[in-house]
Parts: structure tokens; sequence; C-alpha cells
């Protein structure tokens, strides 16, 4: 859940170490999550079922050196390029749905 706390803090925090930059207008929020995946590989790409939502996340602490390539694979994945980033990372494979992947 969000911490009414923190949300309230963030603003200030923010005027007061970047009083020359506007903060802009607050769309959206949501909790974050420590996502560890069973399998212990990271998970990147579409969401599976979700048209537009990517995701990257179950880095088992190791983000800091991976964070940056799910990042470069998913920006060809949303312009339409191959990549080279193999397909068992994608989060359909935590669907008892997902097709096959050979």
């Amino acid at each position: 859940e969000l911490s009414e706390k923190v949300t309230a803090h963030l603003p200030e925090a923010w005027r007061k170490y970047f009083p020359s930059a506007p903060l802009a207008e607050i769309v959206d929020q949501k909790a974050g999550l420590d996502i560890r995946p069973c399998d212990e590989i990271p998970v990147i790409g579409p969401m599976y079922g979700e048209s537009g939502i990517f995701l990257a996340a179950g880095y088992m602490g190791q983000g800091l050196s991976l964070g940056f390539k799910a990042g470069q694979s998913l920006a060809k994945i949303v312009l339409g390029k191959s990549d080279e980033l193999p397909r068992f990372f994608w989060p359909e494979r935590h669907r008892s749905l997902a097709p096959s992947i050979d």
C-alpha cells in the first residue's frame, strides 16, 4: 500500500532539493513490490494479455547490471525491432496458459 506520509514527503523533499525545477503534477501512483521470480530468472518483456504494458523486474540483486539491458531490450520490443533477448524472459512463462516456447 502507498504510505500517506511518504506521499506527502516526496513533493516537499523535491521542492527543498530542486527549488528551481518545478514538480510535475502527479497523475497516478502505485506501490512498489520486491519481486522474486519463483525460477530466479528475471521477468522482462510484454505483459501477458495486456496491450502496451511491459515489465522488467526480478533481478535478484543484479538490477544495476541487468537493468540497462532490460531497458534496451524493452525499447527495441516497443519499437518493433528484433532483439537478442531470449523469449524465456517474457512474463508469459509464468502463465499456466502460456504458449509453448521452443
